[in-house]
């Protein structure tokens, strides 16, 4: 089919910016009993942002910058959050670990072979229940997950594991999300 220049009628956009404002275009509501970590991978994937770069639209440096915001959530950070998401800001920092009155219990970070003297490298250590996860409609890691004291599920009486069955690896949360749905090992 051939038209002339004339019968072609083009109408600007409008501006993403004044269709969405400050806003992300998807936002991705937490999860009851979420870890911070946990969701903000999942509103990245929901954005097409990678994880491993959306520290950077967060302005957060580092390899593991989620795992240090679950620990550590700075007030700019959360206001960016608040912003682009339009969620209470109560709502997001419920989701970190760092006013928890068990945050002596939870899981420590540790070095990234597990021995202080081999690697200064930092390494977020995630439990998880594999049946949670197969269940779940959209994968989550959950706060009580991260509990040291906690080693089994109380809803499947499963233990919870740290690392892939199949490789022995420890656990790439943004592995097991993207996967959609969850079988028992997480290897690329």
């Amino acid at each position: 089919m051939t038209q002339s220049a004339s019968e072609i009628t083009v109408t600007p956009a409008r501006d993403y910016g004044n269709e969405v404002g400050q806003g992300w275009p998807v936002v991705v509501p937490p999860a009851p009993g979420e870890l911070l970590s946990s969701w903000l991978h999942r509103l990245a994937m929901a954005n097409g942002i990678p994880p491993q770069y959306f520290g950077r639209v967060l302005d957060v440096a580092g390899g593991d910058w989620s795992a240090k915001l679950d620990r550590d959530l700075p007030g700019r950070v959360l206001d960016l959050l608040v912003e682009r998401t339009g969620l209470p800001a109560e709502d997001i920092d419920g989701l970190a670990l760092h006013r928890d009155p068990l945050a002596r219990l939870r899981l420590r970070q540790i070095t990234g072979s597990g021995d202080a003297r081999t690697s200064t490298a930092r390494v977020n250590r995630l439990q998880y229940c594999p049946a949670c996860l197969k269940e779940d409609r959209a994968p989550f890691f959950r706060r009580g997950w991260s509990l040291a004291t906690r080693v089994s599920c109380f809803r499947h009486g499963c233990r919870l594991r740290d690392h892939c069955p199949a490789c022995g690896r420890s656990v790439a949360l943004p592995l097991i999300l993207r996967r959609g749905a969850f079988d028992d090992n997480f290897c690329p």
